[in-house]
This record gives structure tokens, sequence and C-alpha cells, in this order.
């Protein structure tokens, strides 16, 4: 799975706050603050979870939905810059942002 860890520890905290919090994709994503529902980006994990993960575009596509994802959780006060950078980090240091072969 890409992002493995990163996902991991979104998941726990969102759940932690708001443990009814459930993934729900959405057509519509800004809430009239400005933020982005929690549900939807635990549904975005989710998503990131069911790709090909043989796949160097499913790869490059990842990448930027984290990075989203991370973004929006940051706004939400969850976490700073420097945790989502360390948790990215780690992930790419096991390789967990790269394709893997069956």
């Amino acid at each position: 799975m890409y992002y493995e860890n990163t996902i991991k520890e979104i998941r726990t905290r969102i759940k932690k706050v708001y443990p009814d919090t459930k993934p729900v994709f959405m057509q519509t994503i800004m809430l009239d603050d400005g933020l982005v529902p929690l549900s939807y980006l635990l549904w975005m994990c989710d998503e990131l979870q069911i790709w090909d993960t043989t796949s160097i575009d499913s790869a490059v596509k990842a990448g930027r939905w984290i990075g989203w994802v991370l973004a929006h959780f940051e706004l939400h006060e969850f976490m700073e810059n420097n945790e989502t950078r360390d948790m990215v980090h780690e992930d790419r240091e096991q390789g967990f942002d790269k394709p893997h072969s069956l």
C-alpha cells in the first residue's frame, strides 16, 4: 500500500478526536469554513489503499493525493508541517512511495 504509515497515522488521529467519522465520497468537498470534511480525507485514504501497487502511474498519483490530504489535515490543525514531512519521509525510506513487484 502507498504511504502506509502516513495513512495509519491520519486515521488514528481523526478517530481519536472524532471516533464516529466514516469515509465518505462527496461531489462538493468544501465546507463553509473552507475546510474539507474529515470524512472525505478518510475516503481518499481508503482509495489509496486499493490502488495498483505495481504501477508507476499509481505511485505518482498517490504522491499527489497524499500531499493534498496532508495539506488539508494540517489546515484542520491535526498536525504541523514538520510532522507530516517526517511521516512521509519514513514511508519513503521504507519504499511505500514506489511501485512494488508482485
